[in-house]
Parts: structure tokens; sequence; C-alpha cells
């Protein structure tokens, strides 16, 4: 769906942004690791999904595009500032911190950070 944005004739950033935040937000994700026993707990297709399109986004010069996708993404992933395994039962911290680590890599590409956790 999001590539329907990019043609021949132009790319509608924003519309590719806003794709992949709602492809995030309400996709059928059932192979992720949080909703099968059969992926690796490093395994979280959705992060892959938002560095793959932040990668993207930043090899065609659309660097705020990708921080917006990122900064976006990462509360709906649940990956805030000081996300532990703890906030993620079954999860090891090696396992966490893997994860955190390929999001962390992508958002000082562009300039971006996980936010803080917003009270409950």
């Amino acid at each position: 769906m999001t590539n329907l944005h990019i043609t021949n004739e132009g790319t509608n950033w924003n519309a590719v942004v806003e794709s992949v935040v709602r492809n995030i937000g309400v996709g059928d994700w059932s192979s992720n690791d949080r909703n099968t026993y059969r992926q690796k707990r490093t395994t979280d297709i959705r992060l892959d999904y938002a560095v793959e399109y932040a990668e993207k986004l930043i090899a065609a010069g659309q660097g705020p595009m990708a921080k917006t996708v990122l900064e976006r993404a990462a509360p709906l992933l649940g990956y805030y500032a000081g996300t532990t395994a703890a906030d993620e039962p079954g999860t090891s911290e090696a396992d966490m911190n893997d994860r955190l680590k390929r999001l962390d890599e992508i958002m000082a590409k562009c300039g971006a950070a996980r936010p803080p956790r917003t009270p409950r």
C-alpha cells in the first residue's frame, strides 16, 4: 500500500509517512512475536517495517520524514525512552536491547528519539 504513493511522477512523502504509521498501528501483524511463540524474542516485524521505510526516506533525502515515522511508530511499538525487558514479560534484557539498538541506530541517523512514556 505504501508504495502506491511512490510513482515515476513523484512521491507524496506525507502520504508515505501516514501510511507507514497507520499500517503499524492497525495492521494484522499476527506473525509478530507478541502474538506467536514461533518467533524469536529479537524479532519484531513491525519494527523491521518502520526501520525499512525510515531507511528509504533517509536515502531519498527525507530525513525529517524518517524522524516523523520513527517518533510516531516508537510508542505504537511500545518502545519509549527507558524501555526495558521488564516492559515485555518473557523477553530477556539482551533480546530487548537488540531491538532497541536497531531502533536507536536508525533514529540517530535522522535526529529522532524514543519519546518518554506517557503517564498511565
